[in-house]
């Protein structure tokens, strides 16, 4: 997946995958989120000061998980690995 990473002004920016379909955004204490998605996947990302989530996003695009068999609603505002069922939980913890 295409993947860029640059900081400037002192802050971090990621992005990665494609921005079509539907959009998720959220902003606080100078940080950015804005989340892609539709036909049950994760398509891409913006942000700002967060690189802590983007390995979970980064892995749900390569990965093409499917958004109905993880906690979407829990993903889009904290990306743990709790969000996914104890089965993918332990694929991805045990290689």
């Amino acid at each position: 997946i295409p993947m860029n990473a640059i900081g400037f002004f002192g802050k971090h920016v990621i992005t990665a995958g494609s921005y079509d379909g539907d959009v998720y955004i959220t902003r606080s204490d100078g940080k950015y989120k804005k989340l892609f998605y539709g036909d049950n996947r994760l398509k891409g990302y913006i942000l700002v000061d967060m690189p802590e989530c983007a390995g979970i996003y980064t892995s749900m695009i390569r990965e093409s998980t499917p958004l109905d068999s993880v906690d979407f609603e829990l993903i889009k505002l904290q990306p743990r690995l709790m969000a996914f069922t104890a089965e993918t939980r332990a694929k991805k913890l045990n290689g």
